[in-house]
């Protein structure tokens, strides 16, 4: 039998991650509705599938049970996850180029400009390596892959807590102002991504420590 706290935080982290699966859904939904933006339905498409792909892998691995290469889930991850980051990487340069060539938010403020993209591009970085150090330590457990994912894992949360701000709060003239409601929705999907990677976090570390 599992010890109480490791079953604990296997199931909180779990939990935590198929709510974000939800609220990313119900947001998906709205944005398409409001929006209508194809591109940026094929966003949260990618992002749902991945993150549905990767959530019985981390269960199983959560376990302590290896995940055989061929499982469906992880194929359809390791598919996925290069082509959501190479998506992202795509809208981060063409929007990055147009704000430097004063396409976009031309009166906006570059030292917010700046930390903005900063932090959107780590994020991109970070849940692709989250995905891609993933696809390897469930497969073959080592101790420098659940370091390196402990890593990621902590690093995307501060990421997405950062972004959620910039969300709710964008730079002055960079965009629409976010009405009320979608400035909620970004900060309750903002605090379900943070929360569920530090949960995912404290579960990995909880599953090794049991180990030693």
């Amino acid at each position: 039998m599992k010890p109480p706290a490791l079953s604990t935080a296997r199931s909180l982290a779990l939990g935590a991650n198929w709510l974000q699966v939800v609220a990313l859904t119900v947001y998906a939904v709205y944005s398409l509705a409001q929006h209508g933006s194809l591109l940026a339905s094929l966003d949260d498409l990618l992002a749902i599938i991945c993150l549905v792909a990767w959530l019985p892998l981390l269960a199983q691995y959560l376990r302590g049970e290896a995940v055989a290469p061929q499982t469906p889930a992880l194929v359809a991850l390791r598919n996925l996850y290069v082509l959501l980051g190479l998506f992202r990487v795509m809208q981060w340069v063409v929007l990055a180029l147009a704000v430097a060539d004063g396409w976009v938010a031309p009166s906006s403020n570059l030292v917010s400009l700046t930390a903005l993209f900063v932090v959107w591009g780590a994020a991109i970085v970070s849940r692709t390596a989250v995905y891609a150090v993933s696809g390897s330590q469930f497969v073959t457990p080592t101790v420098r892959g659940k370091e390196q994912l402990l890593r990621w894992l902590n690093l995307l949360a501060a990421l997405e807590l950062a972004l959620m701000v910039f969300n709710v709060w964008p730079p002055a003239g960079f965009g629409t102002p976010p009405t009320e409601m979608q400035q909620g929705l970004y900060g309750v999907l903002g605090i379900l991504e943070t929360v569920a990677c530090l949960l995912a976090y404290m579960a990995v570390e909880a599953r090794h420590t049991e180990d030693t």
